[in-house]
């Protein structure tokens, strides 16, 4: 999991590209985690994010740094969880129809809304002190993978109910948990 996420950032991190600019790095780190999640789905329902929050996780991203180079209190793995959360505040899924009908219905027809109603918990994971930016990456990975599992919301859909003739009304359905690639 978070593949591309870490081939983008590890070339970048080894090379020293951002030099002292937690701004450049926070904006990378974010950018490549939309990409990773955007080329993700939803485990139950199989519908992408249509939006989530890049710019509050690039901002969050750089007061968490500074806080954390400042006060030496923690690794930035274990504080960087409420910048992944800030992420999926808000954060919107594409208007497709599940393909798993709403309780009580027999089809979806369309998507009204899927919004992200619980953006998560974060459980950072354990590392070492290091310089190696494959280690925090690939506890990174482990931890955003693990923090996905706890994302979820709700497809409103205008959906078909049983009835002759057949009855159009609005349908509700649940998802939680999140895959990336």
């Amino acid at each position: 999991m978070f593949s591309a996420f870490k081939a983008t950032m590890l070339p970048q991190m080894q090379s020293l590209v951002f030099g002292k600019s937690i701004e450049n790095w926070a904006k990378s780190f974010a950018q490549s985690y939309d990409i990773a999640i955007r080329s993700g789905k939803t485990t139950v329902t199989s519908i992408p994010i249509m939006q989530g929050n890049k710019s509050a996780m690039e901002s969050m991203l750089i007061t968490i740094s500074k806080q954390t180079a400042m006060s030496q209190a923690g690794s930035l793995l274990q504080n960087i969880g409420p910048a992944v959360i800030s992420y999926w505040a808000g954060a919107q899924l594409m208007l497709i129809p599940p393909l798993i009908p709403c309780p009580g219905s027999i089809a979806n027809i369309a998507a009204t809304s899927a919004p992200v109603i619980n953006p998560g918990t974060w459980t950072p994971m354990p590392v070492p002190p290091n310089n190696n930016p494959m280690t925090f990456l690939n506890a990174f990975a482990t931890a955003a993978s693990i923090h996905l599992t706890t994302v979820s919301g709700i497809h409103f859909c205008v959906s078909n109910y049983p009835g002759i003739p057949v009855i159009v009304a609005p349908g509700v359905l649940p998802w939680t948990g999140y895959m990336a690639i």
